[in-house]
């Protein structure tokens, strides 16, 4: 009985030890993948300004070569006879038979119209300069967007490189981790609501834990060597997703702040007029082909396609709170792991980095709502900046 006794004290350490080191190299190449995110999002922001620069010289060359086109329209139907009156004007007023007092009075006429003439072309020069000045600035500022969408890619190359070699041995508790959350997103995915699929995973993981226990303690009753192994599951399923969320003005709480998961504009605020109502959620805008962050330290709840969000990602953030990140183009989470604040989970599409326009509908935008106890709340008041 003592044998066995300590033999699986002994297995339960070495369980232990192996997940501790596991855990440490995640938390590792963790912080690696946060400080090459926040890298890159610095090149995604300029990418995202030099688009924004491009747009707005486009729209100024544009707005420039419509005032020309339509004066040199208005010049050109009088032109012929302005030229004639500037180069013969005693010869055409000659030409039709007046009276000498309606000739002079002619004369006269032309002399103003031919300084008129000239400054119509000087005015028209100006405009032909401004508009190739305009076409030059263009061009640097397409220029410059190329240059920074190279850095992007290389980057995000590097980037994903990372990604692709970060995964490390798991022990059994975080594989019994992974297994609940997989069942949970799968009655998530069933649900008809977000509301309803954040709540169908929230009872889940209540009963994995509650059956995970029950399963540890009836093992501890009966000293079986198993028992250690049950008693690190049970700990881990009942273990809190992550620290919670803090609002401004409460710091010194235990809890953390939110990070912005892109580097772009606010193109919808929390609580903007929508087509059903209020908005319940932000949408940035972003470069095309941008790493999204994870907004908060926690665990990744769903990771899928779900009803009109398209590709979505639910982040538990401990504390009954939860983010929920939409528009994207790919998914780079796995169901069930652990996530830390500002650790890239995903990627938008790639589009048109240079839109011809301004409106802000026109760059891809990701769309973040948080959710507490389920219910949508204002994110705002819980970033930590926005960049």
């Amino acid at each position: 009985m003592e044998t066995a006794r300590q033999a699986s004290l002994a297995a339960g350490a070495e369980a232990s030890e192996a997940l501790s080191r596991a855990q440490a190299q995640q938390a590792r190449l963790s912080g690696e993948r946060v400080q090459a995110a926040a890298d890159l999002r610095l090149v995604e922001g300029q990418v995202v300004a030099a688009g924004q620069a491009l747009a707005e010289a486009r729209a100024r060359r544009a707005d420039a070569e419509r005032g020309l086109a339509q004066r040199e329209s208005e010049l050109a139907k009088i032109m012929p006879i302005m030229v004639r009156l500037a180069r013969f004007p005693a010869e055409t007023l000659l030409a039709v038979p007046l009276p000498p007092d309606r000739a002079l009075e002619g004369l006269l006429i032309t002399r103003g119209l031919t300084a008129q003439l000239e400054q119509e072309a000087a005015a028209l020069r100006a405009q032909q300069q401004a508009a190739a000045r305009l076409r030059a600035e263009e061009e640097s500022k397409a220029a410059s967007l190329a240059r920074q969408r190279a850095r992007q890619t290389t980057a995000a190359a590097a980037l994903d490189r990372q990604i692709a070699t970060a995964e490390s041995d798991i022990g059994d508790a975080e594989r019994a981790v992974e297994a609940a959350a997989r069942q949970a997103a799968a009655l998530a995915a069933q649900a008809a609501t977000l509301r309803g699929a954040i709540a169908a995973m929230d009872a889940a993981h209540t009963n994995a834990a509650a059956r995970a226990e029950a399963e540890a303690s009836a093992l501890r009753r009966h000293q079986k060597s198993e028992a250690p192994a049950a008693e690190a599951r049970a700990v881990a399923l009942a273990k809190p997703a992550g620290p919670g969320l803090e609002r401004a003005g409460t710091e010194g709480k235990s809890h953390a702040r939110m990070v912005t998961p892109v580097a772009g504009p606010v193109l919808r605020a929390w609580g903007s007029p929508a087509e059903d109502g209020p908005a319940t959620g932000m949408i940035f805008g972003t470069a095309p082909g941008a790493f999204v962050s994870s907004p908060c330290t926690g665990q990744i709840e769903f990771a899928a396609p779900f009803r009109s969000y398209g590709k979505l990602l639910i982040i538990a953030c401990g504390g009954g709170y939860d983010i929920v990140l939409a528009g994207l183009g790919r998914l780079e989470a796995t169901v069930g792991r652990p996530v830390r604040a500002g650790e890239p989970v995903g990627r938008m599409d790639e589009g048109d980095p240079a839109p011809s326009g301004t409106k802000a509908a026109s760059r891809p935008g990701l769309y973040m709502e948080l959710r507490s106890s389920g219910v949508p709340q204002d994110p705002a008041p819980f970033l930590n900046g926005h960049s």
